[in-house]
């Protein structure tokens, strides 16, 4: 199992962040990112979601110029998963802290669960009330609000695609486009840019698939192009996590384990959180479990995954720890635990704790 790493991580690649601009940390700073940042005037965090290491390596043979500006290797956050990886990067904050934790959430003492960023009932997908989350549980303040409010200017600007944001630019040469517009509103500058490619596409068509190899060969195209351009801005460039192909197990196929969970499971299929049943017995469902499962997911209970901090180091913050149910079931080979074959629909997932989901690497032009 590929843990989060406690000092080469998202949120310590954050806190560089915070750093370099003057503002307190929340956790420990990565000491080549403080020293590569140290007098940059321009400076460019182009996130691209789902492209980890393991990607750029399947496909080498088009990301050799992003490859020729390798840093350093990182680690995402646990789960290795866009809310979370993302937030962490976009807060310096660990999960745990944010309660930002998994694609799907439960909420209302588990009667439902929330998709994080779409705020949708999870299997409805039905759209709840937008502010439902922030209600209940308070918002993190980002880097980009924290670097404005230090220089009291909005020196830090953040670049959303379309559809994720509906006003944001609509292919990569407006992307690209809108880094220079941001980039030289102010003598010193920082913005991040979000691209949802090519994790939309390994979901679809698995990681070694064409649609996932023409990807990346358009970053590299692009983005070597762009860096070659703008010599004056420095561009780091990441994932939030990496990806693999799966296999499909489908609950419904295990009506005796599916009858002991008492809601429907949440998190990620390759990081189940499960909530019992009241009552059943716990022992015997681990056995149970564990009969069919025990090769391929590790299952712990809730104090278990609280006490091996996954979401976060050296925080005391039971209050998210609500999110949590009695179990969480995490993958130890390529499986994928799905209730219905509805919802197996997916060739390449992240979320598990293997290398290939969690290792991300720095790649950095212009330094």
């Amino acid at each position: 199992m590929y843990k989060m790493s406690k000092h080469l991580s998202l949120i310590n690649f954050s806190n560089s962040i915070l750093k370099r601009y003057g503002i307190d940390t929340f956790h420990d700073s990565i000491k080549e990112v403080d020293e590569l940042l140290k007098n940059k005037k321009k400076i460019v965090v182009i996130l691209c979601d789902g492209m980890g290491k393991y990607l750029l390596n399947i496909h080498k043979d088009v990301s050799k110029e992003l490859l020729k500006h390798y840093f350093i290797t990182i680690s995402s956050t646990f789960p290795p998963t866009t809310v979370a990886a993302t937030t962490a990067l976009l807060s310096g904050k660990y999960p745990i802290e944010t309660g930002y934790m998994a694609w799907s959430q439960p909420f209302n003492n588990f009667s439902f669960n929330l998709d994080i960023f779409p705020r949708r009932d999870s299997q409805t997908k039905v759209i709840v009330d937008p502010n439902l989350y922030e209600k209940e549980y308070p918002l993190y303040e980002s880097i980009v609000s924290l670097i404005n409010k230090k220089y009291k200017k909005n020196i830090a600007r953040g670049i959303f695609e379309y559809p994720v944001d509906q006003q944001g630019p609509k292919n990569f040469d407006e992307t690209l486009d809108r880094i220079l517009k941001y980039a030289h509103q102010e003598e010193e500058t920082f913005t991040y840019v979000y691209l949802q490619n090519p994790d939309h596409d390994s979901h679809d068509y698995g990681v070694d698939s064409v649609q996932v190899k023409n990807d990346i060969k358009i970053i590299n195209d692009k983005i070597s192009q762009f860096a070659n351009e703008n010599k004056d801005l420095t561009i780091i460039l990441l994932a939030d996590h990496g990806q693999i192909n799966i296999e499909s197990i489908i609950l419904e196929d295990y009506p005796d384990v599916l009858k002991c969970i008492k809601y429907h499971p949440s998190f990620e299929p390759r990081s189940l959180n499960i909530k019992l049943k009241d009552d059943v017995n716990h022992k015997e469902f681990e056995k149970l479990f564990n009969s069919y499962f025990e090769k391929d997911f590790l299952l712990l209970t809730k104090d278990e995954v609280l006490k091996e901090e996954f979401f976060g180091y050296d925080v005391k913050n039971p209050y998210y720890s609500k999110f949590i149910g009695d179990y969480m079931a995490i993958a130890k080979t390529n499986k994928a635990i799905f209730v219905s074959k509805d919802e197996a629909h997916f060739v390449g997932h992240h979320g598990g704790p293997s290398k290939e989901e969690m290792e991300i690497d720095l790649l950095v032009f212009n330094k």
